[in-house]
């Protein structure tokens, strides 16, 4: 009899200790489905520097029950701008600042998403990198080399991230390409087109805030060769591994000069490679809104389908097939979760954002101008 009671109290001992095992992986099961579970990272602190940029709106209305991050304060020379956009995206008032060095003081943000003219992003990178808190701007990073490698010296003097935001970049679509390219499955590229852009932003209906710099050559660094040619830059310079181009080479027009009196509206942007070339139309004459991109390997191309699926065709097989890219991980599938990321510590800015393309960009885009305003090739420096 002993040696059974003391069998059953071993086993009792046991059952319990499984049992407790049991719940502590339940715990665990549901605090990993629930970031901000005990113990899981606030939600990252962001101040929103800027409104009249007509992107904003991808952010105020983005589900704030995500709970991955808080827009703690908003700065907005133009009130009435402002508050005509926060009341509609819920934004309490008091949010709002009209300085921002104050706002950076008080409220001590982690991070700063910029929404304003392309020529503002160097004084506010450089105020709120000052003050730790990490930058992500609408493309292009700024209107001219020289603000683009100030704004990258601050950060890296301050140890925060600086990154560029392009609607492209969430393409999960691009993403596959670029991993069939990798995998040499059309052998090495030769060619890059890429059509960007739509019927203009008057035609569109553009907000006037949004217009009112977009159509001034000092604040946003030109026309439709600034709005849709840094889109073109930033992929080719993705897809070619940050290879130094050899020169640029572009023309611009103005084809509608009684809607776009100071600004090109249509830019055509050559790119050579020592081996390839891209070819970026930027334009605010498509008859419709488009971003494309197809790509010439040696033994085969692909050309982008929307935003998800891609065709691919390569030499020896009977027709193109289409195929449909995987999707994107969470913290790099849209602009916040992979700022949210950045910030703390969980990834690297992905390739297409990081300050080393968007430096690059912007020296493409320099010499775009230069090329369109002199008539002749711009050779790059090495």
């Amino acid at each position: 009899m002993m040696g059974v009671e003391f069998f059953s109290a071993g086993l009792q001992e046991l059952v319990m200790r499984v049992h407790a095992l049991l719940v502590l992986l339940v715990l665990l099961t549901l605090q990993a489905a629930d970031p901000l579970s005990a113990g899981a990272a606030e939600p990252m602190r962001v101040a929103v520097v800027g409104l009249s940029h007509d992107h904003v709106f991808g952010l105020l209305g983005r589900p704030r029950d995500w709970g991955d991050l808080e827009i703690v304060a908003v700065y907005e020379p133009d009130r009435a701008l402002a508050d005509e956009r926060m009341r509609g995206a819920g934004l309490d008032a008091n949010l709002y600042y009209d300085d921002l060095p104050t706002l950076l003081r008080e409220t001590k943000p982690e991070a700063a998403v910029l929404f304003g003219g392309i020529r503002a992003h160097h004084e506010q990178t450089l105020a709120c990198v000052a003050a730790g808190a990490a930058v992500m701007v609408e493309k292009p990073l700024a209107t001219n080399l020289a603000d683009a490698r100030a704004m990258a010296a601050a950060a890296e003097d301050a140890g925060v991230a600086l990154l560029t935001n392009y609607e492209t970049t969430w393409y999960r679509n691009l993403r596959g390409m670029k991993r069939q390219i990798d995998a040499g499955d059309q052998g090495p590229t030769r060619r890059m087109v890429f059509r960007m852009g739509h019927p203009g932003p008057v035609e569109i209906g553009c907000r006037q805030p949004f217009l009112d710099w977009l159509l001034d050559p000092v604040e946003n660094g030109g026309g439709a060769v600034t709005d849709f040619g840094c889109y073109g830059a930033n992929l080719a310079t993705w897809l070619m591994d940050g290879q130094r181009p050899l020169s640029v080479s572009c023309v611009t027009k103005r084809l509608k000069p009684d809607v776009y009196e100071r600004v090109d509206d249509d830019a055509t942007i050559t790119i050579e490679y020592p081996d390839a070339v891209a070819v970026v139309q930027a334009s605010w004459n498509w008859p419709h809104s488009v971003k494309d991109a197809a790509l010439y390997g040696a033994t085969g191309q692909m050309t982008s389908l929307g935003t998800e699926k891609f065709r691919s065709w390569r030499q020896g097989e009977a027709r193109p097939i289409e195929l449909a890219a995987p999707e994107l991980p969470a913290s790099d599938a849209e602009p916040f979760a992979h700022l949210a990321a950045v910030v703390r510590g969980e990834a690297e800015p992905n390739a297409l954002s990081s300050v080393e393309n968007n430096l690059l960009v912007v020296e493409i885009l320099d010499a775009a101008r230069e090329s369109a305003a002199t008539g002749r090739r711009v050779r790059l420096q090495p």
